[in-house]
This record gives structure tokens, sequence and C-alpha cells, in this order.
């Protein structure tokens, strides 16, 4: 997989910093990875470094219906919340996880995708948003109800660790979130966004159990989260 082309380092300023996985501007270009019968298909992220915006969006190539959205989204002005997630193909996002340290906020969503068609994905937040940043990925063969768990952490230092949860499902994709001095993702995962010191890994697995998302980083605060989900 070819990643990173495209990479505008504009942070503080109108436009926002933009990373792909393949083409600038669309993000398409999967490896395969994933569970085995989980797909990845694309990534792509932006960021706001300054607090005059009120909204982050990309732009993902057209995707197939039946794959699946995850989006992450981080800020750190904490009287600002997410009033929608929302795109332009009318795909409804749920959010499936939170953590914050007061200072900072991390959510995921996940939405099914309903058409093909390039779309542009955006959070809008309810006051401008200080580090403002959307990570979006594209994965095929998420269940419909594709939830198995999740669990979050905070904490300050160089070793990152969200979990352990206990999955039920034989076959899931469990993602790591991390939002902070993040650079390397951890043991059996596998990197697919690090971008302006955050970070998004996911590693598939075929046995129901107890796992870990790790990672590693400078010594700063960061927020953390794995989220397993199950595979159709």
């Amino acid at each position: 997989m070819r990643r990173a082309l495209g990479l505008a380092m504009l942070l503080g300023c109108g436009t926002p910093a933009v990373v792909t996985s393949d083409a600038p501007g669309d993000g398409r270009g999967g490896d395969g990875g994933g569970s085995g019968v989980i797909s990845f298909i694309a990534e792509l992220a932006a960021r706001h470094g300054d607090a005059t915006h009120s909204s982050i969006s990309v732009t993902i190539g057209a995707q197939d219906p039946g794959d699946s959205t995850i989006a992450v989204v981080s800020w750190a002005t904490p009287s600002a919340s997410v009033a929608s997630l929302a795109d332009t193909s009318s795909n409804v996002y749920a959010m499936v996880d939170e953590v914050t340290d007061g200072a900072t906020i991390q959510q995921v969503y996940v939405a099914p995708v309903a058409g093909a068609s390039t779309t542009t994905i955006t959070a809008t937040f309810t006051a401008n948003a200080q580090n403002c940043e959307l990570r979006v990925l594209e994965y095929r063969g998420l269940a419909s109800s594709p939830i198995d768990g999740h669990a979050e952490a905070m904490g300050s230092g160089t070793a990152l660790s969200a979990g352990p949860i206990t999955t039920t499902h034989a076959d899931d994709l469990l993602l790591g979130a991390f939002t902070g001095m993040v650079s390397t993702a951890g043991s059996d995962f596998t990197q697919r966004i690090a971008f302006s010191g955050d970070l998004v890994e996911d590693r598939g697995v075929s046995a129901a159990g107890a796992y870990t998302a790790t990672a590693s980083g400078i010594a700063a605060p960061w927020l953390g989260a794995i989220i397993a989900f199950k595979a159709n």
C-alpha cells in the first residue's frame, strides 16, 4: 500500500493538513489487510492546528455499498462538542466510543456505506475547536451490528495501552485509536494512520479472547481506545 502521498503540512492555516493512503484527495487503495474476512480499503486524515475552525472534512473516493466507514474525531477545546458527523452520501454515523481527560476529547464513529459515490465526510463542532482532527478508514466485511466490545484509557508516558477487552465473536477487527504524541503501533497491530502525533492501528483476530491495543510515543498526555468490530 502506498501511504502519505499528498501530505500537506499546513497546520494552523485555513486549509487542513491532509494525509491519504493512495492518490491525493482520494484515499483509495487498500492492502487487503484485516481479519481475513474483514478487509482494509482506505484511510484519510485531516487536521486544523489552530482554534479558528468549527468543522473539519475529508473526501474519500467512490465507496462500495456494504463497506463501513470508521471515523475518529479528536479536538482540544473542552467547551466545544461534536454537533454532527455527516457526509454527502447520507450515511448515518453512530458513536461507539468516547474518551476524555478533561482537556482533549476523542470519539470513534462507524457508519455502513449505503451507496457507491465519492463522499465528503464532515465533523461539525458547536464552537471553534483547537487541534480538531478527523481520521477516516474504510473496511469491507463488518457486520451490520458490528461492536463486540470497547475500552478506553488515558495516561502520560511513552507506553500507551487500552484494554483489555474480552471479545465474544471469533472473527473480529481490533481497532486501536490513540491521540497524543504517538509514533509507533503496538506489537501485532498494523499502523494505518500516523498523523500529527495521532495514530490508528488495526489487527485481525480469529478467536474470541482478551485483547489490548498498545502503542508507543514520547512522554506526553495521551488518550486511547480499543474497539472490536465483528465480521459478517
